[in-house]
């Protein structure tokens, strides 16, 4: 199987990425645009055996904060709520 260019500089982009981790994000996302998804991550088979965090593409970091924001404003309606049934009693 023959790579397109692209892929290819995604690639070179990613070895480059081993050396240079901050490098990652924008590494991942070309990869992923490549082969014409929207984001990619690497898989933990062991987290616990993880030495650090899983590098993600742009895209995947931008959808994880977003659920973030949307899972922490839930936990604070919950919260209103909660509050606002406890001072009726």
């Amino acid at each position: 199987m023959s790579l397109t260019e692209r892929t290819e500089r995604a690639l070179e982009a990613c070895h480059d990425a081993i050396l240079a981790p901050t490098r990652w994000p924008w590494a991942l996302q070309s990869l992923a645009e490549s082969f014409g998804a929207a984001s990619c991550t690497f898989y933990e088979h062991d987290r616990e055996k993880s030495p650090g965090p899983v590098p993600m593409s742009v895209a995947t970091m931008v959808k994880a904060l977003m659920l973030r924001v949307q899972r922490d404003e839930a936990a604070a309606q919950v919260a209103s709520r909660f509050a606002e049934r406890r001072s009726c009693l």
